[in-house]
């Protein structure tokens, strides 16, 4: 995960054309296991057949979404099955221009809901280098 930290932090920190896009990986057990971002306009990525598309251009899953910046309603746009049982990530700076991650499971049970992860195993805890 080292590689897509680095990128998000930098598109994060400088701005990048897109603020959003997919967490690409594996899952190794019960462990979801980033080892790409892709970048892509929050419209695009909501679309089913750019999702397929882009599940089946590579060895990887789509293991969920991120977006850059404070957290928005357009996240409420997630909630349909394309998406259910995947990450949503989103970070921000705060005050201190320090970076500040939530990480969360879209879930159904009768309704979506975003419920939080305790710990998100992309070694995002750990401080600039």
């Amino acid at each position: 995960m080292q590689e897509p930290l680095k990128e998000l932090r930098l598109a994060l920190k400088n701005g990048n054309l897109f603020n959003s896009g997919y967490l690409l990986g594996r899952y190794q057990g019960l462990s979801a296991i980033v080892e790409k971002v892709h970048f892509v306009h929050w419209k695009k990525l909501l679309e089913p057949g750019f999702f397929r598309a882009v599940e089946s251009s590579g060895p990887w899953t789509v293991l969920g979404v991120f977006e850059l910046g404070p957290t928005s309603a357009r996240k409420k746009l997630l909630r349909q099955p394309l998406f259910t049982e995947k990450i949503y990530l989103s970070l921000s700076l705060d005050r201190k221009q320090e970076i500040k991650v939530q990480a969360r499971r879209i879930q159904f049970n009768g309704r979506f809901s975003f419920v939080p992860l305790e710990r998100l195993i992309l070694e995002m805890e750990g401080k600039d280098e």
